[in-house]
């Protein structure tokens, strides 16, 4: 037994400590895409993924952001998910800006967070799902925390059908400016 312990703490490194390394945005979200695969067909849930053509590698933690993409990814199918939601639709868009930033925006036709409460979901234990919820609301806290790790921002609005719009904003890191090491 304490051979499968020694493997777990290996194979999942302090999350702080993790070392930054080049990171394909793209790639991630694509894993994510393939691990909801399922969830995403079980739910009737259509996937817009617009990828930028050519997207620079962010100095980032990879599993830290992977845990944030599928996080997100995983909230906006939830919220599609209730009952009597006819539009089921995921968009997610990658782009650079200003050469030095990376923009991830996630789209879905859910009910939407009122503008009041857009401020909450990021305090630990908020869940806009009520006691009964399956989340504890822990989720976008530790997105918050993933993306103050990496400098950047996350913004969360309303899509054009009134769901969900959330804008990650994260700065390339190190090697943005072209030159150094």
């Amino acid at each position: 037994g304490s051979q499968a312990m020694n493997c777990l703490s290996a194979c999942m490194p302090e999350t702080m400590d993790e070392v930054k390394s080049p990171v394909n945005i793209n790639e991630l979200v694509h894993d994510a895409l393939v691990l909801y695969t399922e969830k995403l067909l079980a739910n009737g849930i259509v996937v817009e993924w617009r990828p930028a053509a050519v997207l620079p590698n962010v100095i980032g933690r990879e599993h830290r952001l992977r845990s944030m993409l599928n996080q997100l990814i995983d909230n906006a199918i939830d919220a599609m998910s209730e009952r009597g939601r006819s539009l089921r639709e995921l968009s997610i868009v990658t782009r650079c800006i200003d050469d030095d930033v990376i923009g991830i925006t996630i789209d879905d036709t859910g009910p939407g967070i009122p503008e009041d409460k857009r401020y909450k979901v990021f305090q630990p234990f908020y869940t806009s799902k009520g006691i009964k919820g399956k989340r504890a609301g822990m989720g976008l806290s530790m997105v918050q925390d993933v993306v103050s790790e990496h400098a950047g921002s996350i913004e969360i609005g309303s899509s054009a059908t009134g769901g969900c719009r959330v804008e990650v904003m994260v700065p390339l890191g190190a090697n943005s400016t072209g030159g150094g090491i």
